[in-house]
């Protein structure tokens, strides 16, 4: 039985490379991501609709979590206008947004992919309306 299944680490490593095409897209929204942007929503839905996509979708979701926290990092000084000096470069100021926004959506996201994690790794059937059955 355990033959007929597909090697997980392949469809952990498309999910990633989706989930890679989508932060580019994002980080360069303004110039090239706009481009991207459909090979990262028809990679998602082409994923979406394989068989065992829990783990894959689990996967992108920590990969949304991972970038959400770089936003909170970059912006821990947030939220508003902060100045510094600096002995070689003099003031200089800078907007940060609030890093809390992000580090919200990081814990969900986070915690939603842990419980697919767990429901798959349970034998579970994991439905996208909740409405399916759970593990037995």
């Amino acid at each position: 039985m355990a033959g007929a299944q597909r090697p997980v680490w392949k469809s952990v490593a498309l999910w990633m490379l989706v989930a890679l095409l989508g932060l580019v897209s994002i980080a360069g929204l303004l110039s090239v991501g706009l481009f991207i942007w459909p090979f990262f929503v028809a990679g998602v839905v082409l994923m979406a609709i394989r068989p065992g996509w829990a783990r894959g979708v689990a996967t992108l979701l920590f990969a949304l979590a991972a970038s959400s926290l770089i936003v909170v990092w970059f912006n821990r000084r947030g939220p508003g206008r902060v100045c510094t000096v600096d002995p070689q470069y003099g003031l200089g100021c800078a907007d940060y947004l609030n890093p809390w926004l992000f580090a919200g959506v990081a814990a969900a996201a986070a915690a939603v992919a842990v419980v697919l994690f767990v429901r798959a790794a349970k034998g579970g059937s994991v439905s996208v309306s909740g409405a399916g059955p759970g593990p037995s």
